[in-house]
């Protein structure tokens, strides 16, 4: 049914609710018809779809199978929407699974501290207990946060209370790096007014190799 259906064009939810129903094994068919097509871009949408519902099952294998994708846009494409599968069930549990990954640790990453806000991050941070974790996860926050002008400056404020924050340095160098490059006015004139000598520097440093 699936494969009749199959078209560029073919109507969307139709397709969808067809892959809603097929069994693992038949996923892992449809997968293999479509990229065995020549010009299978053309079907990307139905690819991102099969592989999409084979991460509700078993994400792990469905990531392992993008990695052999041909192309490399085609594999980025097909390992984001097992991403976004996996992170929409258990963001925090894919984190953990994927630290080792080479290929979609950061994406990992940059997705769960995109779950957390100005007024959930410490508690989410809470379920980190390594440092070292807690360190990356703070600084990816923090970088996402220098574009909400209430955002950074309730990170901004927390950093400048919590002076045994672990990460604290870093979190406050990739969140000033991140306004760095948005409005380097602003965050230059921010920066010139906290007494740390380091933050200033590479605060100048990275200005100078972005927007000489």
């Amino acid at each position: 049914e699936f494969l009749a259906e199959l078209s560029p064009d073919a109507d969307e939810a139709k397709i969808w609710k067809i892959i809603q129903r097929l069994s693992p094994q038949e996923i892992r068919d449809a997968i293999a018809v479509i990229t065995a097509k020549e010009k299978n871009g053309d079907y990307e949408a139905w690819l991102s779809a099969l592989y999409y519902r084979w991460a509700e099952t078993d994400p792990m294998a469905a990531l392992e199978s993008t990695k052999q994708l041909k192309g490399e846009f085609l594999a980025d494409a097909m390992g984001l929407a097992v991403l976004c599968s996996w992170m929409s069930r258990d963001a925090e549990g894919a984190y953990i699974s994927l630290k080792k990954d080479k290929d979609f640790w950061h994406e990992a990453r940059d997705m769960l501290v995109r779950t957390w806000n100005k007024d959930t991050v410490f508690e989410s941070l809470k379920r980190f207990p390594d440092k070292e974790d807690a360190r990356i996860l703070l600084g990816a926050y923090c970088f996402q946060s220098a574009g909400d002008p209430e955002s950074r400056a309730h990170m901004l404020a927390a950093l400048k209370e919590n002076k045994d924050l672990t990460g604290r340095e870093w979190g406050y160098s990739l969140l000033y790096r991140s306004w760095l490059y948005k409005d380097p006015v602003n965050a230059l004139a921010d920066v010139a007014q906290i007494q740390t000598p380091w933050l200033r520097q590479q605060m100048l440093r990275d200005g100078l190799n972005s927007q000489p």
